[in-house]
């Protein structure tokens, strides 16, 4: 593959060994230079670009396919415009503090420690109930 993510110029990828939480493919991606970072596949076919790309440009394009999702799912949901207001501006950005909040307690015994990703908070939050329920039963 060649082209762009954002400035850094694409070199090679290869199919990385992870999952996404809900399974997809992940793909290692390396830069000019020897960067590797690594993308959800069908994240990756949204972001590569032809041209070099500044760092606001590239979040525009990467947030706007889950935007898209997002709208679809609330307009599914038929819920009236208020409602999608108060969950976009009050409910979602609570819960991703929360449970952000739980992931840095629990990994770093503080309150904030860097960025983080959702299927990191997704998998530690599992391993937290799990690690809670295996109490209980002792």
């Amino acid at each position: 593959m060649k082209g762009f993510i954002g400035f850094k110029k694409i070199t090679s990828i290869k199919d990385s060994k992870r999952k996404t939480y809900l399974g997809n493919k992940v793909i290692e991606v390396t830069f000019k230079g020897g960067e590797k970072k690594e993308y959800p596949e069908e994240m990756l076919k949204t972001i590569v670009t032809e041209e070099s790309k500044d760092l606001t440009s590239l979040q525009e394009i990467m947030v706007r396919p889950v935007v898209e999702k997002i709208l679809i799912l609330l307009t599914e949901s038929e819920l009236t415009v208020e409602d999608i207001i108060y969950a976009v501006q009050t409910k979602v950005p609570y819960s991703i503090e929360v449970n952000t909040a739980k992931v840095y307690q629990k990994l770093w015994g503080k309150e904030k420690y860097g960025p983080m990703f959702p299927d990191q908070v997704n998998k530690l939050i599992t391993l937290i109930e799990i690690e809670t329920k295996l109490r209980a039963k002792l």
